[in-house]
C-alpha cells in the first residue's frame, strides 16, 4: 500500500461529490516526485470554502481557477483539456549502477552486511537467511533482514513467510516513499515482519520484505490501480536510484528508524543480481562487508571481475569482502576458482595500489537447502541444520563473516552448563539403599500383587497433592511460587510478543487455557519477557474472554441463550458483529484498570 495514492483516491471521491453538488466545475489532481499532491479546482467563482481540511499534513496543496483564468492561461487550459482527472507523474526508471562515491557522512547504526551475485540460483538468498538463524540462535543477536531485490521480489521461501502474511506487510520500496509523505510519523512494524522463535531462539529476526506484490485490494480501492502489487509498481518507479544523496538519504532514514525500534546487532541485505544501481547503492556505500557469490563457468566472469575492480577502489579501511565460490560439486573447482581470483587480482592491480587480499570460502550442493521452497522441503530439516552446525560449508562461511564484523572479544558464547538450583525441596523419607541391595538380592523375596498395589497406591496418594491439575481450568492460584515451580515455559511461548503471531492454536489439554490465564499475571509476563529477550517495552495483555464468572465485571456470555442462533439468517454476518462489538466492550471493561483510559461510555 501506498498512503499517497490511498489520500489521491480520498480526494478524486471528495471532489467527484463536490460536481455532483455543483459546488466545483472540474478538477485535476497530480503527485510530484517529493510526494506532494497538488490539487486543482475549476470554479465558477472563487470559492471562500478552501479546503483546509483537506490538507493532510502539509502535502496536499489546492488551487482554484475560474473559468476566465482558465481562458487566459495556457497552462491550465492544457491541463483541463486532458481527460484524465489524476496524473501520477513522472515514473524513474532505474539507471545505470552508481559511481562509487565515498564522501558521503553516513553513519551506520550497526554491522551492515550485503548479499550480492551476479546471476541467480547460487545460494545467496538461502545463505543470508541461514546466516541469520545462525547468528540469532547461537549468538543471541537481533538481526533485521532488508530485501533490496525490488525487481523481483520475495522472500517467502524461508522462515515460514506464506503469501497471507506478506499480504498484509508493506516493504521497503513503500517505506522509502511513505517516509517522505508521512516524515516521522511512520509506524516501522507496518513493514517488519518478526520471524518464529524455533529460527531465531534468544535471538531476533526481523524482515522486510521488498514489498507487497500480493493482488489483494487495499483499504478503499475498488479499481485495478489499487491493488497492493499496482502501489508497489508506483512507488518502484518513483524511487530514484539515479541520485546517490537521494537514495542515501531515504536509506539513511530507514535506518535511524530500525535503530531506534529494533536496536539491531546487524542488519544484512539480500541485493538483486546483475549490474543494477541498488547494489552499487547498499553495496559500496552502505555497507561493512560484502559477500558476493560467484560460480566457475564463463558468464559469471564479467560480474566477478566487475565486483573485484569495485573493491579493490574502495579506500574505507572499516570495509572488507569475501567471496563464495558457488555451488560447487568437486573440490578441484574451488581451487580453480581462487587460482582465477588471484591471478585476476595480480594482473590488475596498479603499481600504487596496496595488494588485495580477498577471503573466499566454498559451497558445496547440499540437498536440504536445495529443497527449500519446493513441495518437498521439511522444515525441522533446516531448523536442525542451523542448532546442529551439521553442514560444515555454512559453518566456515557463518565464522568467517562473524570474524569480519567484530572482534572475538566481543562475542561471548554461553557454553556452560548451569546447575539447576531448586531452594524448597522436602525431604519425606530417605531410602536405607544397603537395606534394599540385601532385600532385593533374595531371590526367593517376592511382592505379592496385593503388596504390590498397595505400594503404588501409596506412592500415588503421596505424589497427588503435588501433581500439576491436569486443565487450566482446574488452577485457581499462580502465583510466584507456583510459576516459579509448577510452570514450563515452551519456545513456543516466546512468540506471543511477535506482532505477526495473532493465533494461539492447540488440541485440548495442550495448556491454551493455561497459558491464557497465566497472562493475567504480571509476574508471568515479565518473566516470559526476560526469556523472550523483550524487556525494552511494556506490554499489557487483556484477557478479553472469561473463562468463569468474574463478579464485579461479568464478560462472560453464554450466546446460545441469549440469542436465538437457529432463527439468525446469515451467520457470518452475525457472528463477526458480535465478536467486534463483544471484543472491544472487553477492553474498554479493562481499559481503566490496565492502561488508565477512562471511556466516556458506560460499558
Amino acid at each position: 500500500m501506498l498512503i499517497a495514492i490511498n489520500k489521491i483516491r480520498d480526494l478524486e471521491k471528495f471532489f467527484l461529490n463536490e460536481i455532483v453538488n455543483e459546488r466545483i466545475i472540474d478538477f485535476r489532481i497530480a503527485l510530484k516526485l517529493n510526494m506532494d499532491i497538488n490539487v486543482y479546482l475549476l470554479v465558477e467563482n472563487l470559492n471562500v470554502n478552501n479546503y483546509t481540511h483537506l490538507l493532510y499534513n502539509n502535502k496536499v496543496t489546492i488551487e482554484q481557477i475560474t473559468s476566465g483564468d482558465c481562458k487566459n492561461d495556457g497552462f491550465y487550459d492544457n491541463l483541463f483539456k486532458i481527460e484524465q482527472k489524476i496524473n501520477f507523474g513522472l515514473r524513474r526508471r532505474l539507471s545505470n549502477l552508481l559511481e562509487i562515491n565515498e564522501n558521503h557522512n553516513i553513519k551506520l547504526p550497526c554491522p551492515i552486511i550485503s548479499f550480492y551475485s551476479y546471476k541467480g540460483g547460487v545460494g545467496r538468498s538461502t545463505t543470508l537467511a541461514g546466516f541469520a538463524a545462525h547468528y540469532a540462535y547461537h549468538y543471541k543477536k537481533k538481526v533485521v533482514i532488508l530485501d533490496c531485490d525490488f525487481e523481483a521480489p520475495g522472500f517467502s521461501n524461508y522462515f515460514d513467510l506464506t503469501s497471507e502474511i506478506l499480504s498484509r506487510k508493506s516493504g521497503v520500496v513503500e517505506y522509502l516513499l511513505d517516509r517522505q509523505f508521512l516524515n516521522d510519523k511512520i509506524d516501522l512494524y507496518q513493514y517488519l515482519i518478526e520471524v518464529s522463535k524455533e529460527y531465531s531462539g534468544d535471538g531476533e529476526i526481523h524482515i522486510m520484505p521488498s514489498g507487497n506484490v500480493s493482488d489483494e485490494f487495499v483499504n478503499n480501492g475498488n479499481k485495478s490501480l489499487d491493488i497492493h502489487r499496482s502501489h508497489f509498481l508506483e512507488a518502484l518507479a518513483r524511487i530514484d536510484l539515479t541520485s546517490d544523496e537521494s537514495i542515501l538519504f531515504q536509506f539513511n532514514d530507514l535506518f535511524h528508524d530500525i535503530k531506534e525500534k529494533i536496536k539491531p546487532d546487524l542488519i544484512l541485505i539480500d541485493s538483486r543480481t546483475g549490474f543494477n544501481d541498488i547494489f552499487g547503492v547498499m553495496a559500496f556505500h552502505l555497507s561493512s562487508l560484502v559477500v558476493g557469490f560467484f560460480g566457475n563457468n564463463i558468464q559469471t566472469q564479467p560480474g566477478l571481475h566487475f565486483f573485484i575492480d569495485s573493491v579493490k577502489n574502495i579506500k574505507n579501511p572499516n570495509f572488507s569482502v569475501i567471496l563464495i565460490n558457488a555451488i560447487i560439486s568437486e573440490g578441484r573447482l574451488f581451487d580453480n576458482f581462487k587460482d582465477d581470483v588471484n591471478s585476476y587480482l595480480e594482473n590488475n592491480l596498479d603499481a600504487n595500489d596496496e595488494p588485495l587480499i580477498i577471503e573466499m570460502f566454498p559451497l558445496n550442493r547440499f540437498h536440504i537447502l536445495e529443497r527449500i521452497g519446493t513441495k518437498d522441503e521439511y522444515k525441522p530439516d533446516f531448523i536442525n541444520l542451523i542448532r546442529k552446525k551439521s553442514y560444515s560449508d555454512f559453518n566456515m562461511i557463518f565464522e568467517g563473516i562473524i570474524k569480519n564484523i567484530t572482534d572475538n572479544e566481543d562475542i561471548k558464547k554461553d557454553n556452560s552448563i548451569k546447575p539447576i538450583i531448586i531452594d524448597d525441596i522436602k525431604i519425606i523419607r530417605k531410602i536405607d539403599l544397603n537395606a534394599l541391595e540385601i532385600r532385593m538380592s533374595n531371590n526367593n523375596y517376592k511382592l505379592l500383587p496385593k503388596e504390590i498395589m498397595s505400594l503404588k497406591c501409596k506412592v500415588l496418594e503421596n505424589l497427588k497433592n503435588d501433581m500439576p491439575r491436569l486443565y487450566g481450568e482446574e488452577v485457581t492460584k499462580m502465583d510466584e511460587n507456583y510459576i516459579n515451580q509448577r510452570f514450563y515455559f515452551r519456545e513456543c511461548m516466546k512468540d506471543v510478543f511477535n506482532r505477526d503471531k495473532f493465533l494461539i492454536l492447540g488440541s485440548k489439554g495442550t495448556g491454551k487455557t493455561f497459558l491464557y490465564n497465566a497472562l493475567k499475571e504480571e509476574y508471568f509476563i515479565s518473566q516470559l519477557q526476560q526469556k523472550a529477550r523483550k524487556i525494552d517495552e511494556k506490554y499489557t495483555f487483556i484477557n478479553i474472554i472469561s473463562t468463569t464468572k468474574d463478579k464485579v465485571k461479568n464478560k462472560r456470555l453464554e450466546v446460545a441463550r441469549w440469542f436465538k442462533i437457529s432463527e439468525v439468517k446469515d451467520t457470518d454476518f452475525f457472528f463477526n458483529r458480535f465478536w467486534m462489538v463483544y471484543i472491544w466492550n472487553s477492553i474498554f471493561i479493562e481499559s481503566d484498570i490496565k492502561i488508565g483510559f477512562k471511556s466516556k461510555y458506560d460499558v
